[in-house]
């Protein structure tokens, strides 16, 4: 499965691929997020979050957002609340970038490597598909501890 990445040059791109912070760099240069790219080519963590909604998310939005999924990518730091940057795509668009994110609780783990985290994103509410992170890890951020990282 692959999506446009965003608009202007029409990359697409794996989404196992999207949330290394190589890939997400190159499209932060594509639509002139200078220091966005800069700071993720110096390893900063990212993630993904697909969305069926055009509009990007607001604090006060009323809208659940259950509908979208992140998949998480987090280098070097336990459960997903290390990602620094999200990307918001709807579609073959790239919505924007979402720096201010947290995690809530984990949901009942899928299997051994994939994990459902709900999330807060400055009042709207996603659901994240955590790949290789243990259940046990997603408790709250826990800098510098190393867990399996999804490849």
């Amino acid at each position: 499965m692959s999506v446009v990445a965003q608009e202007l040059g029409r990359v697409v791109v794996d989404l196992p691929f999207l949330t290394s912070a190589i890939t997400a760099a190159a499209i932060a240069e594509r639509v002139a997020a200078y220091d966005l790219a800069a700071s993720l080519t110096q390893g900063r963590s990212t993630a993904v979050f697909l969305t069926p909604y055009e509009q990007p998310f607001q604090a006060t939005s009323a809208r659940s957002f259950h509908d979208g999924r992140v998949w998480a990518r987090v280098r070097g730091v336990a459960g997903v609340a290390g990602a620094q940057t999200m990307l918001i795509l709807c579609d073959d668009k790239l919505i924007g970038f979402e720096p201010q994110w947290s995690e809530l609780t984990a949901a009942p783990c899928l299997d051994s490597t994939r994990t459902l985290v709900d999330v807060d994103v400055q009042g709207a509410h996603g659901t994240i598909l955590a790949e290789g992170i243990e259940p046990h890890t997603l408790s709250g951020p826990q800098p510098k501890q190393h867990p399996r990282c999804w490849r």
